[in-house]
């Protein structure tokens, strides 16, 4: 048999296109997810744990109803992100506290509220305890990482320069994204099944 006769190319294309829809749900961390986190929920701290907390239970019931347990690692790592957020939240609050600008870019930051914030980092990150130490104002060999976590906390969130129609556009398409491959494979089904 030629390999073109061997090969079922409707159900290798229907995997394919399952696999770009599965990835297109509005679940944390499936790009459908990404997109609207970034889009809708990432200026509110409240709304964005929400959607990680309904998108952990979706990945639950989708994981335990396809009896595909290895999905199960997903709301792992939700949570563990969940964990970072808080911390980030109530770091982010003591350095606003202490009257530290965080909507600045990192060539701005003075070297004093460089090394306050580190000491806050210190204070509110549990995996930065390790590495720093506060009230000490020396370089540690790890410094590279907890200059990159600075930039991370100053970095203004990216829909903040979308438009609204620009939004409307994006949303548009990833909804049709989304639908027009489920239309097609329903539509195909019909067909078979009607012959």
């Amino acid at each position: 048999l030629p390999l073109s006769e061997s090969i079922d190319f409707t159900g290798l294309s229907n995997t394919f296109i399952f696999l770009n829809v599965f990835n297109l749900l509005p679940i944390y961390p499936l790009d459908g997810g990404r997109l609207l986190k970034l889009l809708f929920f990432e200026k509110n701290d409240v709304i964005s744990k929400v959607f990680l907390f309904i998108s952990m239970g979706l990945m639950v019931f989708v994981a335990i109803s396809t009896k595909s347990y290895a999905l199960l690692i997903i709301p792992f790592f939700l949570t563990m992100q969940i964990t970072a957020q808080i911390q980030l939240g109530k770091l982010k609050k003591s350095l606003t506290e202490k009257g530290i600008q965080i909507r600045q870019s990192y060539d701005d930051l003075s070297d004093k509220d460089y090394w306050l914030m580190r000491d806050e980092i210190a204070m509110h990150i549990s995996s930065f305890a390790r590495i720093i130490s506060p009230g000490v104002y020396e370089v540690s060999e790890r410094e590279a990482q907890v200059i990159k976590y600075i930039q991370t906390v100053l970095r203004k969130p990216a829909a903040s320069d979308v438009s609204p129609f620009n939004l409307l556009w994006i949303t548009m398409v990833w909804i049709i994204s989304f639908a027009l491959p489920l239309v097609l494979v329903a539509l195909e089904y019909l067909k078979k099944n009607s012959l």
